[in-house]
């Protein structure tokens, strides 16, 4: 049998032991968090960061394209209150890399996410990196047409080249600007949309017009303007509450160009 002062020292062993098993359970993440936990600390690409605040955010998950879209529409991305649109923006980011990390080889998801999930990055730097990443990888993406009359496969690479090279006019790299909607407008202008050439052939022209641009061209201006001459009065190239449309626009600023030239 056990003396006193040895029941005594065996209550004060099981209690710590107990102790000490309480607190390991409560830092220990569930399975589900744990895995979640494991799921995001391996980016795909340094240019799609992860942030501190994914702890604090639940994100539904994603599995396809349908269920992106889906939850891209089911919250207010604009004219809230600015917490309330930084919520939704951050769910939707993690959304979107979790997806990323699950299905890497799933082009329209990571795409299309990469298209969208900028609206959470803070910083340009950051913005540029994911933009450039997109340009580098899916710069052939062809879009699903499904649920968009007025699309075409290569509209999301075309927007993107677009804000991607406002971006670089803005970081004073102008050249690689002009370069990159050139090479949009040579290699993919045949899968893109009436109204995007117009507004892609829109910035290009005028950063032929601006005096840093050295050279003489209008050639490629000129050849879109033809090409969406037969269609200048449509829904999306038309004029709208009387005022000047897309192809007005164009028109002006191949006017502007030759008279230049």
């Amino acid at each position: 049998m056990l003396g006193k002062n040895n029941k005594e020292n065996l209550i004060i062993i099981v209690v710590i032991v107990a102790g000490l098993l309480l607190l390991a359970v409560s830092i220990i993440p569930s399975k589900k968090s744990s895995e979640l936990l494991s799921q995001l600390s391996s980016t795909p690409q340094s240019s799609v960061p992860s942030f501190d605040w994914f702890e604090d955010i639940d994100a539904p998950e994603i599995h396809n394209k349908e269920e992106l879209s889906k939850i891209w529409q089911s919250k207010p991305r604009c004219c809230v209150s600015k917490h309330e649109l930084q919520q939704n923006n951050r769910e939707f980011y993690k959304a979107c890399y979790v997806a990323m990390q699950r299905y890497p080889s799933d082009k329209d998801i990571n795409a299309n996410c990469l298209w969208l999930m900028d609206i959470a990055l803070e910083t340009r730097d950051e913005r540029i990196k994911m933009n450039e990443y997109f340009i580098q990888k899916y710069f052939y993406y062809n879009k699903p047409l499904d649920n968009c009359a007025n699309c075409n496969r290569a509209d999301v690479s075309a927007r993107i080249a677009q804000e991607l090279a406002r971006q670089y006019k803005a970081t004073k790299r102008f050249d690689e600007a002009v370069k990159l909607l050139e090479r949009i407008n040579d290699q993919r202008l045949q899968n893109t949309s009436d109204w995007v050439i117009a507004e892609l052939s829109i910035q290009l022209g005028k950063y032929y017009l601006d005096p840093e641009y050295i050279g003489n061209n209008t050639q490629r201006i000129e050849d879109n303007y033809f090409k969406l001459e037969p269609f200048r009065n449509n829904e999306t190239l038309g004029k709208r509450n009387g005022k000047a449309g897309r192809f007005d626009k164009l028109e002006a600023v191949l006017l502007e160009l030759q008279q230049q030239n």
